[in-house]
């Protein structure tokens, strides 16, 4: 092989291998192996979050198009904050691309990656620190061919009364 061959197949390769390394940049990301998962499994994240700060968070997913048999996905999202209070909410995200909930990139093949926007103006300015976050997915159908799940949030200052009111 010439020179430039072997460079450009070189750089595919890398490319390749870590443009498929987590779904989203910025993310908290499990890898599930082998589509490893069970009813019983729990994706658990840390959320450090701070006064005076509101936060916007996202879920994210990998999964395998030609395994994943729903239309949708069914989670149950257990949140506690840092003095001990719990919250709970089941929430469904939907898979097809269409939906305007979601922004998703093929990785390659069958391989996709998706995020949905969760929750926005949050804050804790009572309850500040390391919340705890864990999701597990309730429909079966929904389990098979999941590859990982994944949780970021971005931190923002409140807009004031006057910038509101423009």
């Amino acid at each position: 092989m010439t020179n430039n061959r072997v460079s450009f197949l070189f750089l595919f390769l890398l490319f390749a291998v870590f443009s498929c390394d987590k779904p989203l940049e910025n993310y908290q990301f499990i890898s599930v192996k082998n589509s490893n998962i069970g009813p019983e499994s729990v994706f658990a994240f840390e959320m450090d979050m701070e006064k005076e700060i509101s936060y916007q968070t996202f879920i994210s997913c990998r999964y395998n198009s030609s395994t994943v048999n729903s239309d949708t996905l069914l989670l149950l999202i257990k949140a506690r904050s840092p003095s001990g209070k719990k919250y709970v909410e089941e929430i469904t995200f939907p898979f097809h691309s269409d939906n305007e909930l979601i922004s998703h990139k093929k990785c390659s093949g069958k391989l996709v990656d998706i995020q949905w926007p969760y929750r926005k103006d949050i804050q804790v300015d009572n309850d500040p620190g390391k919340w705890e976050i864990k999701i597990k997915i309730l429909n079966n159908n929904g389990i098979k061919g999941i590859l990982g799940m994944g949780l970021s949030y971005q931190g923002f200052l409140p807009e004031s009364e006057n910038e509101r009111k423009r």
